[in-house]
């Protein structure tokens, strides 16, 4: 194989080999930001009504979960009287400072998975230029003079091909998970910003049941280490 054959596939591999890892700390990202809007909703209700306890604490509480769901409802705790325009706007601003935390790094699987096929491509050409300079060295177009040349441009096109088409699935994958997840944690914040922004003897009403059959564990485990 050419040196500029070797050089191809050392790309490829150093794209493939940071690919792996970037997906990997992509997975472990989603694992730490992952948390059920409605089960953190129940949480506020049982510390907000049953308990009847301060903003400041809902706010501890929501700290030491340390999720971006949790942070977003804290900073809205932090409003005083929040109105609807007002929460809104502060809302957006929140929500879009944690989606571009939790897509970085995104971007470059989408950069591997556009310059991986040229790459290919370029190991492709060597190829092929490497069998016609053999074929003029050698006064012949036999098999045995072609293969080495033509193999080498096959290696460099499938090996281009297979990091691009990885990192396109692998991109896809993450790119609609953070959307299903920054949906989840705007409709879990807004209606926070809703209870919030009404009055107190009408919240209750403002939860669901479907939120309200979650365990309060958390919660109560909370409280516990505070007393």
């Amino acid at each position: 194989m050419s040196t500029a054959g070797y050089f191809t596939l050392v790309v490829l591999f150093a794209c493939s080999f940071f690919m792996v890892a970037l997906s990997w700390e992509l997975s472990r990202r989603v694992r730490r930001s992952e948390l059920d809007g409605d089960w953190l909703l129940n949480q506020l209700r049982y510390l907000m009504l049953e308990k009847k306890l301060e903003a400041s604490v809902w706010q501890e509480y929501l700290h030491q979960l340390n999720r971006p769901l949790s942070r977003i409802c804290g900073e809205l705790l932090s409003l005083n009287n929040p109105g609807l325009d007002k929460g809104d706007f502060f809302l957006e601003t929140l929500l879009e400072r944690e989606r571009i935390d939790l897509e970085k790094g995104l971007s470059h699987l989408g950069t591997i998975a556009v310059i991986a096929p040229f790459v290919g491509l370029f190991g492709t050409v060597v190829g092929i230029t490497k069998t016609f300079a053999d074929v003029a060295r050698m006064g012949k177009a036999g098999i045995e003079v072609v293969s080495a040349g033509v193999s080498e441009a096959l290696v460099a096109t499938a090996v281009g091909l297979l990091v691009a088409i990885s990192s396109v699935v692998i991109f896809n994958f993450f790119k609609k998970k953070f959307e299903v997840m920054l949906s989840q944690w705007d409709v879990g914040s807004r209606h926070l910003l809703t209870i919030l922004t009404t009055e107190p003897e009408s919240r209750a009403s403002l939860f669901s049941e479907r939120q309200t059959r979650h365990p309060t564990k958390s919660a109560e485990l909370f409280l516990e280490s505070r007393a």
